[in-house]
């Protein structure tokens, strides 16, 4: 049991490198990441500390394609979702969409 509020304390740093260690072992066990998830996994740690609050690093959805625009504006926003998707699905980033909004497919 630990306390999630307090960021930098022992039990956190424990909890960080077992999330990287994790992290790293299930990337070796995936599929080659497409292009595009690999250049979006390079630019998350930069897109948290330029378009986010340090305190909540999220981006809405318009946002992140304007993100991912600045790196390939071609990108097509139904590929991109795709993308979103497999690295929510390995863990890199947390991708909800909005009941309101069609399923992506």
């Amino acid at each position: 049991l630990m306390n999630c509020k307090e960021t930098r304390t022992a039990e956190m740093d424990r909890l960080k490198n077992l999330l990287a260690t994790l992290k790293t072992a299930m990337l070796e066990h995936q599929k080659q990441m497409p292009k595009l998830c690999a250049k979006i996994t390079k630019q998350l740690s930069s897109w948290c500390k330029k378009k986010c609050s340090p305190k909540c690093p999220v981006l809405r959805w318009p946002d992140y394609v304007d993100a991912v625009k600045e790196m390939d504006r071609f990108v097509d926003e139904m590929f991109l979702r795709k993308s979103t998707k497999f690295l929510d699905r390995v863990g890199e980033v947390l991708f909800f969409c909005p009941s309101a909004s069609p399923p992506i497919t």
